[in-house]
């Protein structure tokens, strides 16, 4: 799940993932809204469910981007993928 200032709508855009995903990667694109706060008490929630990934680089690189949300994946044993976005919108 990519999320860059969504503190509005992560919270339960991630809750509700996590009712049908067993993990959760959320890669924060250089938020300054309360972004990471967010996330965190996602994961505190969820323990062991959400990987946290973060962008500095405001640019947004979309395929550079999901490869680092897909290789997070897989290295914590995804067999099954799908991309999120945190607001909804499929174009970013």
């Amino acid at each position: 799940m990519a999320a860059r200032n969504e503190d509005w709508i992560l919270g339960m855009t991630a809750r509700a993932a996590l009712m049908w995903l067993d993990e959760l990667v959320i890669l924060d694109h250089a938020s300054t809204d309360d972004t990471v706060g967010i996330i965190a008490k996602v994961a505190h929630d969820h323990p062991k469910r959400v990987c946290y990934l973060h962008e500095r680089d405001p640019v947004w690189e979309e395929m550079r981007h999901r490869q680092r949300m897909l290789d997070a994946a897989r290295e914590h044993g995804a067999t099954h993928i799908c991309y999120i976005d945190a607001d909804g919108n499929p174009y970013g």
